[in-house]
């Protein structure tokens, strides 16, 4: 086959850089047209590219990033790079236009004036950026591009168009938007800090961890990065606040999130997806020795172990399990009887948030063993999340209290807390969801204050009753006053959620509504029992009627001296 001479470029016709490129060796010395895209301006020169391939231009005074246009000039090499000189038109077809897509650089790609991309790499000193297949210097065309490649920095990606030198290869990014700084890879550690709030709030890093524990139905899971910095006074873990698929527990993740603090917990709010990089076996727990009687060197202590696997090997429960599946417990052994309200071993006291869809039941004197968990931090007081089960030894019952017989003549008075009895019917008017009770469970909640004032109350002459939201007293188990109006301490008309009892309306307006008051819960009572007698000089009673007689948080003695007589017959409501 004989060989086909060179062709020379056509002046008629307008080439894209990749056919020059092409006839390089062929066309230099010739003048051409050229069209493209500016994807840098450097001082008088531009680079332009179409085909996927760039040409440096030189004398371009007039151009701009991102404009389409067609120049000619004639092509010549200058130290390595290809270019296009002595320009004599430079036409503005579009005056703004994307920019084409960078290519990804490879040590086989290396081609002057080519619009390409780095990933993950690292401006070291002098300039250099090295990345995974060998080292260019970066050159920064404003002062912007200059701050973001300071010695040191780690970007995410650079873009940019090569340029070729006696020296070496040169990275040259057009613009800011094609320096992508990486966020600061921090240590859940450093983020955690040792003090009780994080000092990053706010700030978006890069970290990484074993995952610990996925609660199920929850948007996030615990990440603990063992031996972080061997400093006792900082937590090792922390929660990560995710939606979307979860890990599993022993993955090793690294992440990157924003550094928050939710109600008092650090935790990470993840952006973006999650690596898990191998699976690895889980930490060592931290067996939980919380100091005794000091409350603040108890705060710092369980501050410190915050999202962190931890162990309580034996422990007394001295709060039942509550309707969201939580339990208080002591260290076994803390407290010998009874728990005292100001007891030194209540720094110790740490609540175990069990499983809310299947709790174990457990209540006052259990003992539970192999607690294991990370260490939470929710609506203000630490909670260990159980991440296997836990053994329970359940206690015998404790004999009831029991009062003496009265003697002739005498009378007992006392106060019930009815515990915010609401009940079955749910109020459109009110957002009493939460609170509405089914038929069941209020038939399970007044056996049971029945059974209190049967029992351990031995019957009192004349009781009050509180969270009704009626104050009520009694006297021979018959109702001679109720009042809606409720007293100081009872919390002045509403529950926890702010929502009003409706018991107290049914009680004056006469529903037949029985939770609204202590009368069904006295009529269980005495079931089977003959009515007690009166008062002490027949039916007359002392009752509180105005506020002073409310004032019940000051004691029995005091309201009654302040109260004036009702005469009322007994048995009859007054």
């Amino acid at each position: 086959m004989r060989a086909v001479a060179p062709t020379p470029p056509d002046p008629l016709t307008v080439y894209n850089v990749a056919t020059v490129r092409h006839h390089a060796d062929a066309w230099q010395g010739q003048r051409l047209t050229v069209q493209g895209v500016v994807t840098s301006v450097e001082g008088s020169g531009a680079t332009v590219q179409s085909g996927g391939r760039g040409l440096r231009v030189e004398g371009a005074e007039a151009a701009r990033l991102a404009q389409a246009i067609i120049t000619t000039g004639t092509l010549t090499t200058r130290d390595g790079n290809l270019a296009l000189t002595a320009l004599e038109e430079w036409l503005v077809e579009q005056p703004q236009v994307a920019l084409p897509e960078p290519e990804p650089l490879t040590a086989d790609s290396l081609e002057d004036s080519r619009y390409v991309r780095i990933n993950s790499a690292v401006v070291e000193t002098g300039g250099q950026l090295r990345w995974a297949d060998g080292v260019v210097a970066v050159r920064a065309l404003d002062d912007e591009s200059a701050r973001r490649l300071a010695d040191g920095t780690r970007l995410d990606w650079v873009s940019g168009v090569l340029r070729q030198s006696p020296t070496g290869w040169s990275l040259l990014p057009p613009h800011p938007r094609d320096i992508v700084v990486a966020p600061p890879r921090l240590t859940l550690c450093e983020i955690q800090g040792d003090g009780r709030s994080t000092l990053y709030g706010g700030l978006q890093v890069e970290s990484e961890g074993i995952v610990t524990l996925v609660p199920p139905d929850e948007a996030g899971w615990f990440l603990q990065h063992p031996d972080c910095d061997g400093d006792p006074a900082t937590s090792d873990a922390l929660w990560v606040a995710a939606d979307g698929p979860m890990p599993e527990v022993g993955d090793w993740l690294r992440l990157r999130g924003r550094v928050d603090e939710f109600y008092g917990r650090t935790q990470l709010v993840l952006a973006g997806d999650w690596l898990s990089e191998r699976q690895v076996a889980l930490p060592d727990a931290v067996p939980l020795a919380p100091p005794v009687g000091d409350a603040r060197a108890a705060q710092a202590y369980w501050e410190a172990l915050e999202g962190m696997y931890v162990q309580l090997a034996g422990a007394d429960v001295v709060g039942p399990t509550s309707r969201y599946g939580e339990f208080a417990v002591l260290p076994a052994g803390a407290v010998d009887g009874r728990l005292w309200a100001d007891s030194p071993a209540l720094t110790q006291r740490l609540l175990v948030a069990d499983d809310p869809a299947a709790p174990t039941p457990l209540a006052l004197g259990d003992r539970v063993t192999g607690l294991t968990g990370p260490l939470d931090f929710t609506f203000g007081t630490f909670k260990l999340r159980p991440s296997q089960p836990f053994k329970a030894v359940i206690a015998p019952l404790p004999p009831l209290p029991t009062l003496p017989p009265l003697p002739d003549g005498a009378w007992r008075l006392a106060t019930l807390n009815l515990e915010n009895l609401f009940d079955t019917v749910d109020d459109p008017a009110t957002a009493d969801e939460d609170w509405t009770l089914t038929a069941e469970q209020l038939d399970h909640k007044l056996d049971k204050l029945a059974g209190t004032i049967a029992g351990p109350m031995a019957l009192p002459t004349i009781w009050r009753c509180r969270k009704s939201r009626i104050w009520c007293c009694w006297s021979s188990w018959r109702p001679i006053r109720c009042s809606a109006s409720l007293p100081p301490d009872a919390g002045g008309g509403r529950g926890r959620t702010g929502h009003r009892r409706r018991a107290a309306h049914r009680h004056q307006t006469g529903g037949t509504d029985r939770s609204g008051g202590g009368q069904p819960v006295l009529d269980r009572a005495r079931r089977g029992r003959r009515p007690r007698r009166g008062l002490p000089g027949g039916p007359t009673v002392t009752l509180c009627p105005s506020a002073a007689g409310r004032r019940v948080a000051r004691g029995w003695g005091a309201a009654l001296r302040h109260c004036r007589p009702l005469q009322v017959d007994a048995g009859r409501r007054e």
